[in-house]
């Protein structure tokens, strides 16, 4: 019997037996996977670490499976243009996973025709990083932003929220750390085509409460932070006994 939680062997013991029966892929390969009669898309939205999306997606690879990694431009939390998470992005890439593009409108010019352009000189930014084709895009909160008027498609772009999408499948999300129509193994096998989101934040740290998670995340993010300023601070003390400063260390 399947224990119900936010865990990776929860996870796993949901998708694995689903390998023999349904084709399963990232969003990118919508257009191959809707040619079967039974399919299953794996979506992650990157919205707190690097560090956490990259522990699943290894956890995935090692048990055979691929999904979408959707990187914020405008994270509070994380800079995909910082050497270290440059590189996690690219492994993720290396470990057979999408990336792609999960745009946030709030930063969004309120124009039609300039939200598109602003949303294509993301693409090319996260292009840059990854030295390969983005291909789908999500929007952040969906709940809370403005979408997207401009047709995506025009753009050669598949969104995972695209509505002819989402009506010919069932979408299951775990957003905030809650499913909205009770855990995915609840429903999985009742349908034969799905699109299943989550959050790679609750699974790495699951079987916890809300609160115990993102108080670990907090920790996490202050030891990072300690980190890169004892490096900061190492650097100026180089730097001031190259120049024969007197003030050779910090107050």
């Amino acid at each position: 019997m399947i224990s119900c939680n936010f865990s990776l062997k929860h996870y796993f013991d949901v998708l694995n037996p689903l390998k023999k029966t349904y084709a399963i892929g990232p969003i990118g390969e919508f257009p191959i996977l809707k040619k079967r009669k039974k399919f299953l898309m794996l979506r992650h939205d990157v919205d707190f670490s690097l560090d956490y999306a990259l522990e699943m997606a290894k956890a995935e690879k090692n048990k055979g499976l691929r999904s979408s990694y959707y990187i914020l431009l405008h994270s509070f939390f994380y800079n995909p243009f910082e050497e270290n998470n440059t590189a996690i992005i690219k492994k993720i890439i290396e470990l057979g996973h999408e990336i792609g593009l999960h745009y946030d409108t709030t930063f969004y010019p309120k124009s039609p025709k300039k939200e598109i352009e602003f949303l294509k000189k993301e693409i090319k930014s996260l292009e840059y990083i990854t030295g390969k084709k983005i291909i789908s895009v999500t929007q952040h909160i969906p709940s809370e932003t403005r979408e997207i008027h401009t047709n995506l498609k025009k753009a050669g772009l598949i969104s995972a929220q695209d509505p002819d999408i989402l009506k010919s499948l069932k979408y299951i999300s775990d957003s905030g750390y809650y499913w909205r129509e009770g855990c995915m193994c609840q429903h999985i096998s009742n349908f034969d085509r799905l699109q299943i989101l989550t959050h790679p934040i609750w699974w790495i740290n699951g079987q916890h409460s809300r609160k115990e998670i993102l108080k670990k995340f907090e920790r996490d993010e202050k030891i990072k932070l300690s980190s890169q300023i004892d490096s900061y601070k190492k650097m100026v003390h180089r730097l001031l006994v190259e120049l024969d400063s007197p003030k050779k260390e910090f107050d």
